[in-house]
């Protein structure tokens, strides 16, 4: 039997948990289906989301950038691309940090 093949995000998320810390910039990408703010790290399609603080479907950039400045414990691990179901989880030694630029 063939082993899966992994993605870039799963071998990269799997490093991750094996490595020292490691700081990821992530971006807002969105609201999906579930009111659930996505993230996606900067050059990487990795996704990172929220389960516990749902927004509206028109919530904005700014407004969900401003919750999740003091709450991005709250972010967990998606999947590859955006409206996957979360994978769940985050490893203690991976750090996100909001990138800070406007669209």
């Amino acid at each position: 039997m063939k082993t899966p093949k992994t993605t870039e995000s799963e071998e990269f998320y799997k490093k991750a948990k094996e490595m020292e810390n490691i700081i990821l910039k992530i971006k807002f990408r969105g609201i999906d289906d579930w009111n659930r703010p996505i993230y996606r790290v900067v050059d990487k399609p990795i996704y990172y989301g929220g389960l516990d603080t749902l927004f509206s479907l028109d919530a904005t950039k700014e407004q969900v950038d401003d919750y999740f400045k003091n709450n991005l414990g709250e972010l967990e691990y998606f999947g590859n691309y955006f409206g996957c179901e979360p994978n769940g989880g985050r490893s203690s030694r991976l750090i996100l940090v909001l990138e800070d630029t406007k669209e």
